[in-house]
C-alpha cells in the first residue's frame, strides 16, 4: 500500500512528466517546489488538526490491538425472570396488591413508601436484572482513546457509568487506509500496530 508521500511525490513526477522533458531544468525547480508544496502541505494539516490527531494516534497505548479504534460503553440493566441469573432488584414502579406481603400491603393501601427489599414480598413484586457494558452506537468510533474520553466529559449526562473500550479494524481495509493516512499526514512514523 502506498503512503500519502508516495502518492504525492508519484502524481508530482506524473505532472512532471507531461510538462517538462528529462534535463530541463524547469522540471527540477517543479520537483522541488512540489517538495516545498508537500511539506507546507504536512505543516498546514499539523496545524490544522488532522496532523494533531494522527500524531495521536501514533503515541497512545493501543491496548494490544491491531489498528485500534474506540468506542464507548455503559451499564446497561437487563432485566430477567425472577429465577434466572439475576444480581440486582428493586420494586416494580406499579406493584400489584397480591403480591406484596401483609406488611407491604398495609403501607400500599395507606399510600405509604414499600421498603426496597422485602425477603417476605412475592418474586415478581421486583423487577430483577442483571448490569451489563453495552457499546454505545450513536457517537461511533473514535480514532484516538482522548478524542473518546473528551466526549465522554461533554455527554457525560447521557450515559450511565461510561468507559471507553478498543476495539480492532480488523479487515476493515477502508479504515485501515484512513488510520495509515492520518499518522502519515503528522509526520509520524507508522506505528508496527497500524501496519
Amino acid at each position: 500500500m502506498s503512503s500519502f508521500r508516495d502518492i504525492f511525490v508519484n502524481a508530482a513526477a506524473d505532472v512532471a512528466d507531461e510538462f517538462y522533458p528529462k534535463g530541463d531544468k524547469r522540471r527540477g525547480e517543479f520537483l522541488r517546489d512540489q517538495a516545498m508544496i508537500y511539506v507546507k502541505l504536512l505543516e498546514h494539516l499539523s496545524k490544522e488538526g488532522i496532523g494533531g490527531i494522527g500524531a495521536e494516534m501514533a503515541g497512545q497505548d493501543n491496548r494490544a490491538t491491531q489498528n485500534v479504534m474506540f468506542v464507548i460503553e455503559q451499564d446497561v440493566d437487563k432485566y430477567v425472570e425472577p429465577g434466572d441469573d439475576w444480581t440486582h432488584r428493586r420494586r416494580v414502579e406499579e406493584p400489584i396488591a397480591d403480591r406484596l406481603c401483609d406488611d407491604c400491603k398495609v403501607l400500599f393501601d395507606n399510600d405509604k413508601e414499600l421498603p426496597e427489599d422485602c425477603s417476605w414480598c412475592d418474586d415478581y413484586a421486583f423487577d430483577h436484572f442483571k448490569v451489563e457494558k453495552e457499546f454505545v452506537l450513536g457517537p461511533g468510533l473514535f480514532f484516538t482513546e482522548k478524542a473518546a474520553r473528551d466526549h465522554i466529559a461533554s455527554n457525560d449526562y447521557h450515559y450511565n457509568n461510561p468507559s471507553v473500550y478498543g476495539v480492532g479494524a480488523w479487515r476493515n481495509y477502508e479504515l485501515q487506509a484512513t488510520q495509515r493516512l492520518l499518522i502519515e499526514l503528522s509526520g509520524n512514523d507508522l506505528p508496527s500496530h497500524y501496519k
